[in-house]
């Protein structure tokens, strides 16, 4: 669902929905961590998994581990 309420979706090829298989809610892409409790850094509902109450990833990082993975692949540009 986006900002305004409309609802959006998503396709995924082949190998990215085997990867995903099973995960139904949002986040798709986890934090290492869970999230504080309480607090001033506490994020919106939807950016934390209701199964394992671990966050998603801040921009930057998921930049970076993307960059990591697809290096470590060859696939780096």
């Amino acid at each position: 669902m986006d900002k305004f309420g409309a609802i959006e979706s998503m396709q995924w090829a082949t190998g990215t929905a085997r990867l995903l298989k099973g995960r139904t809610t949002r986040p798709v892409f986890l934090a290492d961590r869970q999230v504080p409790a309480s607090g001033r850094r506490v994020p919106a509902a939807g950016n934390v998994c209701p199964v394992t109450g671990r966050g998603r990833p801040s921009y930057p990082r998921a930049e970076y581990l993307f960059q990591d993975r697809l290096g470590r692949l060859g696939l780096a540009r």
